[in-house]
C-alpha cells in the first residue's frame, strides 16, 4: 500500500549525536585503564565499545578473554 501517514502516527526524532551512543555496550569517553577495569569487574565474555583515542570518528572494541583484555580498533 502507499499513501499518507496521519499526523497522530508521526513522531519527530532528534538526530543529535551518534546513534552508537544509545547502545548498552557503548561507554563513551573512558580511558583504556577504565575500560580494562570495567571488563575485569564484569567477568569473562564481557565487552564494550568506546571512541578511539587515536582515530577520531572510529571506535575501539574491548573484550575480556580469559584474564586478558583484547582490543580491536
Amino acid at each position: 500500500e502507499s499513501g499518507l501517514v496521519p499526523s497522530q502516527f508521526v513522531e519527530e526524532l532528534s538526530c543529535n549525536g551518534d546513534p552508537v551512543e544509545a547502545l548498552p555496550y557503548f561507554h563513551g569517553y573512558i580511558t583504556k585503564e577504565e575500560a580494562v577495569d570495567k571488563l575485569m569487574k564484569a567477568g569473562e565474555g564481557s565487552y564494550l565499545v568506546r571512541p578511539s583515542e587515536n582515530s577520531p570518528g572510529d571506535y575501539s572494541l574491548f573484550f575480556l578473554c580469559g584474564k586478558e583484555v583484547k582490543r580491536f580498533r
